[in-house]
């Protein structure tokens, strides 16, 4: 046996317990896992007892293994007698460490050693199995997130005593655990560094993995001085065909499917890449119902410093996925494709990066391919730029046809961001260009944009002129689809122009036909159309299932155009009903989703409309001013389905505003950019404690199948504010959008209908999550996804993080683009979800909630102070802690420093409690609240010892006794070791006395 490691075990404790299991059944057992990923290490604490034989073969050779075993088992070599012959009936675990260039060797040794020994079991350490019968293999991955910061902190501390992992440090710690994916060896590595650069300095220099994690230490052996001879070792032992593919592999990002691995590696990387997998240097996982691929990251880096291989095939291979996504992002298929093209983002991202400066052709097609998909997930900045730089590199080879699909989806996504004197250059020229292409297709399309920007730019003529010459070819060509697409345009020109008894057939003719196509996305923009159609021809009430039905479409796609639509359009049907706070919730909503976009008009419109909800008269002029200069700039006057509503609000708000009140806050608003416009507008639409009579509200601008509608005229000087009141909910003649709710006696405004009034936000983390707001608990229709209820229970353990800060906690991986959008989608969904409760505010650099909100863990924890020796408020904190935060929610590796720190909290109040009750010698209680916090964590010592005093205080010492065996007992089998000197001391104390 080895002599016994000087540094301390760290977690792994199921690994432990199941792997004994496992030696108990199985004769051959072999832990397989990457170099460094700590199996010898936790093969030492598996084998621990006397019968155990320890075999480094590290630097043995295939010949000499035989011998090795003999030195190990201290038997000298017999002639004529073979090593089983030596061995016999013997009962032994022979442990066979470090046996991967040996393999062929190991394996035909072990396999003869156990049919003729049948006492003997054997456990091999490798990186890849030994692939014969009877082998039960223990793969050993990285260590989970608590556990890496754990084995960091600890060998942090042999290089800078005073290290601890705190408030100030935990987040880069908890990062850089994650980035090295919880391998021990280079976990080891870089907290050897912590001596000289903290925590954020070390993750900042991961880039350079190799330079920066090397060790100093004599007593490591060669291969694990640094992470490069760590993978150097295992690199050397792949054979010519498994090199190549392996350098090639470092050019995916994100991982990588099975047919990815064949474009870049060839036909015949099956094979080659099952035998990365079985060494170790590929990690297969599971994603749905595809098998995908990774290389951890430090990995990757190793394979990339090979040597440049394999980007063209890549780029290459993702452009043609693109292209194939891009033609089914219409029809049945398309939630399909999308979740496709979400996976591959990196990849996508990193074959343009590289096509851009080695491929043009490649990079425009490539960045052709993606503006459906752009379009579609709300990411209209990031399209448009990788197309710009993309059109950029066009030259006089660059085919007519790949130059005017590039610029046609630029057009379009620039039109989604208002900028039309852009998107009409790019889109009239892509027009001409696919004219004489013979592309007819590809024009109808563009014409259909530019019919949009007419639309938006207040020309009903040329729009309905666009959107008819876009249909006529539709139906030539007997494209449903595209037949679908012209008619509901149509229809939406309609209603935008106040033609409801014309806009509504139009929508329902189109949602049928894309309802017979499956086209989700198709149908989310009719159910908008005839929403909005029904909701302004005076049925507010039969408009909300048609929102509802777009809204929840949307979300499926996740569509942040949709989504950003239908919320909106909801909160105005809210509105006609008299529902204020619900259509308040909505609106905000919406506009974070408009703006987040980029979408500068419908911001500019539901700022109209919140405006109506501010209860201070200047505030709401400031808004619907600002509101007003941000058309103005974009060239959007409000359309006629709007124009005498807004005459009416202005009129409304300016009565309520003092001689030149009215005049600054115009000035002021024009003043304002439109991002400190939104600031505004949702700091200001907060539910407030009381309100009187509110400013009456506005409706806003619909748009839905792209950006906007606006006709020529209007006053853009006198933003509106006020409409006439509906009859009722029920009434069906010529209500307006945002009408006010009838006023009840005393001037207090009636409850909110149909939906349920903003209360009390109590969050639950301890034991089982839930979130209620009021009496009512937040179900997943609320959250809409996993993530809005982990950003709140983040930023109620973080107040004030940064956005960077919760972008490494929640999407640790993703890329800065698709951070900045992940961010602002969860975070409007989380605004929605509750709903006026409480409010996440941006200040001095950080988010934080605020609001009326009761959190169980700040109550917990100010239940009792830290050095508290109050017995009753002890058990009252101790009360309060029904078990271990988001135990049943998921929640990124962010979530473990807080559930450790709480845990020990909880153990200190316990055993506090139980010392306290024992000095006032309540003997009873202290060993009830000992045997709960064992419940609680069986291999806590401490409450054992607790217990062990009180059974002998009451008199029964040989229970104490009893309880002193069941603990050696459970920490043998659980990890392996010895109870403390401490306990056994107090065990020898109650022998004497029993004895005595």
């Amino acid at each position: 046996m080895t002599a016994p490691p000087l540094t301390r075990f760290i977690g792994r404790r199921r690994d432990v317990t199941e792997i004994r299991r496992l030696l108990g059944e199985s004769r051959l057992l072999s832990l397989v896992g990457p170099g460094g990923s700590g199996k010898t290490r936790l093969a030492r604490e598996i084998c621990t007892g006397p019968d155990t034989a320890w075999v480094m073969l590290a630097e043995v050779e295939a010949a000499q293994a035989g011998p090795a075993v003999l030195d190990a088992l201290g038997v000298a070599e017999v002639p004529g007698r073979s090593l089983a012959d030596l061995i016999g009936h013997r009962s032994l675990l022979l442990v066979l460490d470090n046996c991967e260039h040996l393999v062929e060797a190991v394996a035909e040794l072990a396999v003869r050693l156990l049919r003729d020994c049948p006492g003997l079991s054997v456990l091999t350490t490798t990186r890849e199995p030994l692939a014969v019968a009877g082998e039960h293999v223990w793969w050993v991955d990285g260590l989970p997130g608590a556990e890496s910061m754990q084995l960091f902190a600890d060998r942090a501390r042999r290089v800078a005593p005073g290290f601890t992992v705190g408030d100030g440090n935990a987040d880069a710690v908890a990062r850089l655990c994650r980035r090295l994916d919880g391998m021990p060896l280079a976990l080891e590595l870089a907290a050897a560094r912590v001596r000289m650069l903290p925590p954020q300095r070390i993750l900042d220099r991961l880039d350079d993995a190799f330079g920066l994690l090397v060790t100093a230490d004599r007593d490591v052996p060669a291969r694990h001085a640094t992470l490069r001879a760590a993978l150097d070792w295992s690199y050397d032992l792949l054979p010519p065909p498994e090199r190549d593919l392996f350098a090639r592999l470092a050019v995916f990002r994100g991982g990588f499917t099975l047919d990815a691995a064949e474009a870049v590696g060839g036909p015949d990387a099956l094979p080659l890449l099952a035998r990365l997998v079985d060494k170790s240097l590929v990690q297969a996982q599971a994603d749905g119902d595809t098998e995908r691929y990774r290389l951890l990251d430090v990995v990757r880096q190793y394979a990339s410093s090979l040597g440049p291989a394999g980007p063209a095939e890549h780029a290459r291979y993702y452009t043609a996925l693109a292209e194939r996504a891009d033609a089914r992002l219409t029809g049945a298929g398309q939630e399909l494709w999308l979740d496709r093209l979400r996976v591959e983002c990196d990849n996508m991202r990193s074959a343009f990066v590289w096509a851009h400066e080695h491929d043009p052709a490649t990079a425009i097609r490539l960045a052709a391919a993606l503006g459906r998909y752009h379009r579609l997930r709300g990411r209209y900045a990031e399209g448009g730029e990788r197309l710009r730089a993309a059109l950029d590199l066009a030259g006089p080879d660059t085919p007519p046809a790949l130059l005017a699909k590039a610029l046609a989806a630029l057009g379009t996504l620039e039109f989604l961001q208002c900028a039309y004197e852009p998107a009409t250059a790019h889109l009239d020229r892509a027009v001409t260009l696919l004219t004489r292409a013979g592309d007819r297709r590809g024009a109808a399309t563009a014409l259909q944009n530019l019919g949009g920007i007419a639309r938006e730019q207040g020309r009903y003529a040329d729009a309905r002129a666009r959107h008819e010459q876009s249909l006529d070819i539709w139906r030539d060509l007997g494209d449903s689809a595209g037949t679908a697409r012209a008619i509901k345009s149509l229809s939406f020109t309609a209603w935008v122009e106040g033609d409801y008894a014309r806009a509504a057939p139009l929508a329902a003719d189109a949602l049928r036909r894309f309802r017979e196509l499956g086209d989700a996305e198709g149908m989310v923009g009719a159910l908008v159309d005839l929403g909005a159609a029904t909701l302004r021809g005076g049925d507010p009430a039969g408009a909300r299932p048609l929102l509802r039905e777009a809204l929840a479409l949307s979300r499926r796609l996740g569509s942040d155009e949709g989504i950003a639509w239908a919320t909106e359009q909801l909160g105005l049907a809210a509105l006609a009903l008299g529902e204020r706070e619900e259509a308040r919730g909505l609106l905000r909503d919406a506009l974070t989703v408009h703006h987040g976009v980029g979408d500068r008009w419908r911001t500019a419109g539901v700022l109209d409309v919140l405006a109506g909800l501010v209860t201070d008269a200047r505030t709401a002029a400031v808004l619907l001013s600002a509101a007003a200069a941000a058309r103005t700039e974009i060239g959007t006057p409000l359309p006629p389905c709007d124009r005498l509503e807004r005459e009416r609000g202005v009129r409304a708000v300016a009565s309520r505003l003092g001689p030149g009140e009215w005049e600054r806050a115009v000035v002021e608003g024009r003043a304002s950019t439109l991002p400190r416009a939104v600031e505004l507008a949702l700091a200001a639409s907060d539910p407030p404690p009381s309100a009187g009579p509110p400013a009456a509200p506005v409706p806003a601008n619909p748009r839905v199948d792209a950006p906007g509608a606006a006709p020529a005229g209007g006053t853009e000087d006198a933003p509106a504010v006020s409409l006439p009141q509906p009859s009722g909910p029920r009434s069906r003649g010529p209500a307006p959008v945002g009408g006010v709710a009838p006023a009840s006696v005393g001037g207090v405004a009636p409850a909110s209908v149909g939906g349920h009034p903003p209360g009390r936000l109590v969050v639950h983390a301890l034991g089982r999550a839930r979130v209620l707001v009021g009496d009512r608990r937040l179900g997943p229709e609320d959250w809409t996804y996993a993530k809005p209820r982990e950003l709140l229970y983040h930023l109620l353990t973080h107040p004030g993080a940064t956005k960077d800060e919760i972008g490494a906690a929640l999407w640790p991986e993703a890329a800065a683009a698709e951070l900045r959008n992940s961010f602002h989608t969860c975070l409007k969904h989380l605004r929605r979800a509750l709903a006026g409760a409480a409010t996440v505010r941006f200040t001095a650099g950080g988010y934080r909630l605020d609001g009326d909100v009761v959190y169980d863990v700040d109550t917990f924890l100010a239940a009792a102070g830290e050095d508290s020796e109050d017995i009753a408020a002890l058990a009252d904190a101790a009360g309060r802690y029904p078990g271990d935060f988001l135990t049943d929610v998921p929640a990124g590796d962010w979530a473990d420093v807080p559930r450790d720190r709480l845990r020990r909290r909880y153990e200190q109040i316990m055993l506090t409690r139980g010392v306290l009750l024992g000095r006032e010698r309540r003997f009873t209680e202290a060993a009830e609240t000992f045997a709960r916090l064992i419940e609680h964590d069986p291999l806590l010592e401490a409450a054992h010892r607790g217990l062990m005093r009180c059974h002998a205080a009451l008199g029964n010492p040989a229970r104490a006794l009893r309880q002193y065996d069941d603990l050696v007992t459970l920490l043998h089998s659980q990890i392996g070791a010895p109870a403390s000197p401490e306990t056994r001391a107090l065990h020898a104390r109650l022998r004497h006395a029993m004895a005595a």
